[in-house]
């Protein structure tokens, strides 16, 4: 079970997560892993009821998914805020499966995460910049071919 603190239930923090962060897809989730500035990271859990119908199945991988999340905790650091979203496919997976995608998953999204960030850190310069910016010129301004 998840601590209260590490439990994602407003939906701005949802939306804040979905929009503003970084999305991966496995096969049977989506996750969305953000980056919030608080002080304990939050999971969040969506199961819609259009993919897993049976109420009692929704329940399991909603169980599932808290147990091996409960295990990320450590992993995503204090700041995450982490969304989970379940594809059709996970009502059938085990838990060493549903754990298998999740570990990928969220391992996937942080380095895109660091990526993102290590881009605004750089000053939003792109690659094409910085090579014009490192063009010889000429005495007369023009640039040397």
């Amino acid at each position: 079970m998840l601590p209260g603190r590490h439990r994602m239930v407003r939906p701005e923090d949802f939306r804040a997560a979905a929009r503003a962060g970084v999305t991966v897809r496995s096969a049977d989730l989506i996750i969305h892993l953000a980056d919030a500035g608080s002080d304990a990271a939050r999971i969040g859990l969506v199961v819609p009821k259009k993919q897993i119908p049976l109420s009692s199945h929704r329940a399991r991988v909603k169980r599932r998914l808290r147990h091996l999340c409960r295990e990320l905790l450590a992993e995503l650091g204090p700041a995450a805020l982490l969304v989970l979203r379940v594809q059709s496919g996970a009502d059938g997976l085990t838990s060493a499966e549903l754990g298998e995608q999740l570990r990928a998953g969220v391992k996937r999204a942080k380095r895109k995460l660091a990526a993102r960030q290590g881009e605004g850190e750089a000053g939003g310069t792109s690659a094409t910049q910085t090579a014009t910016a490192n063009q010889p010129t000429t005495p007369g301004g023009q640039e040397e071919q």
